[in-house]
């Protein structure tokens, strides 16, 4: 069996990781506007605030329910609302950080519970541009 040799660059892993790397968890869910693409569309998440676990948050198109922040596994779940079309669960997970990106990132999967169309399950990508400081 042969072995990869990786090249001597920082990885996307948190300092408490086995490889170094300038990337960290973020420690609180990040506040703002984030542009969402899924469904084949380009959607508006705007998380106004967390406390204890539940999160404030709206959609440009449907409701946004039951909305929670899990911080240990940097993961936001919600029901999405669109009514007498759609009910859909969405999972996402706020991904490791370098501090000189000015970009957030996202990712996750959603899925149909109360479709009024067919059944389906898919990805989903979100960005959040931050504030130079």
């Amino acid at each position: 069996m042969s072995t990869i040799e990786l090249p001597p660059e920082p990885g996307a892993f948190p300092k408490s990781a086995l490889f170094d790397g300038p990337y960290t968890a973020v420690p609180e869910l990040p506040l703002g506007k984030w542009s969402v693409i899924a469904n084949q569309r380009i959607y508006v998440l705007t998380i106004h605030g967390e406390k204890g676990g539940e999160v404030s948050a709206e959609l440009n198109s449907g409701d946004v329910v039951d909305a929670k922040w899990d911080s240990k596994n940097q993961r936001l779940t919600f029901t999405r609302v669109v009514p007498n079309v759609v009910k859909q669960s969405w999972t996402g997970y706020v991904m490791a950080h370098d501090p000189d990106d000015p970009k957030m990132r996202m990712a996750g999967t959603f899925e149909n519970i109360k479709p009024i169309v067919s059944p389906n399950a898919s990805g989903w990508y979100a960005t959040m541009n931050l504030e130079k400081k």
